[in-house]
Parts: structure tokens; C-alpha cells; sequence
């Protein structure tokens, strides 16, 4: 099955660790979404959602990955509440189309308040940066603000990860 992936799950490392079986195919393209991280996280930070907006000129970037249909389970329990997931066209940036499943936010886990944490930021960000996202895209990502993370074990497990 596919599944596009335009958050935290970008960075490579953190997704395998959620879905052993997870390959990237290629770049992807939402077309009529715009990104947001105004999903409240249990942990009480802003996760990332693909909101739909209708404009023709909004997307959001990401990658389609291929996996195994029995991982989908794990990949919902890690996602975690707050999410639905829906199944969607998605444009390979390769000229591609596939048929991909997503998670979007429930309007009532949307807080337009909401910040990231910045180890949550950073998987995104090195996320685009290893798939080599459109420079344009990447500033985007960078200039959103984020907040530290005051609990330090989990902070330190997430940027374990991003090092690795």
C-alpha cells in the first residue's frame, strides 16, 4: 500500500522505526492543501497537517512510500488520536500519480495556536532536506517558529533519532 508522508515521517529514520517495511518511491505533491502545524499533539505541541484549502495554487510536498498493509496499524497507534486518514490521488513529481492514504487532522484537534517542538520541526525540515524538496519549500519549513520541548527524555530520544 502507499502512503504519503508530509511531516515528521519525512525523515527516513524516525518512519522506519514506526514501519520496518517503509521504501520512498518518489517526491509527491498534494495538490489544493496547504501545510500546517496546527494539529494539537498529545504531548501539547502542534503536529503537522495537509489542510485543504481549495486554492489551485496550495500544496503540500511530501513522499509516497510503499509498505506493508499489515504495518498500517502501527503506523495509526504512532500517529496517534486526532488524525483520520484518508485516501487520496497524490502527483509524483517523477510525472507519476498514485493512490496514497494520509492522515488529516479532525477540525476539532485544530488549534491555529498550536507551535512544534523543535525536535518535531527538525524531522521535517531534514525530512525535505534528504529528499531534496524545492529550495523554496525548505525556507518555508525553516521559517516556521517552534518552541522547546520541556520534558528532556523525550526531547533527547527524538534527536537520538534525527542523528542517526
Amino acid at each position: 500500500m502507499k502512503y504519503f508522508a508530509y511531516g515528521s515521517n519525512m525523515h527516513v529514520q524516525r518512519f522506519r522505526r514506526r514501519v520496518h517495511s517503509g521504501k520512498p518511491l518518489c517526491v509527491g505533491s498534494l495538490e489544493k492543501h496547504a501545510l500546517r502545524f496546527h494539529k494539537k499533539g498529545t504531548d501539547g505541541s502542534g503536529k503537522c497537517n495537509a489542510f485543504y484549502t481549495g486554492e489551485a495554487a496550495d500544496r503540500v510536498l511530501g513522499i509516497i512510500y510503499e509498505m506493508a498493509p499489515e504495518e498500517k496499524t502501527a503506523l495509526d497507534a504512532a500517529e496517534g488520536p486526532g488524525y483520520r486518514v484518508h485516501n487520496t490521488a497524490v502527483n509524483g513529481m517523477d510525472g507519476t500519480r498514485h493512490e496514497a492514504f494520509i492522515y488529516v487532522a479532525c477540525s476539532d484537534a485544530i488549534d491555529d495556536s498550536q507551535k512544534p517542538f523543535c525536535w518535531y520541526k527538525a524531522f521535517v525540515v531534514h525530512g525535505a532536506r534528504h529528499f531534496k524538496l524545492p529550495p523554496y519549500y525548505i525556507q518555508q519549513l525553516e521559517t516556521v517558529s517552534a518552541i522547546p520541548d520541556t520534558d528532556t527524555r523525550r526531547e533527547s530520544q527524538n534527536r537520538r533519532i534525527l542523528e542517526s
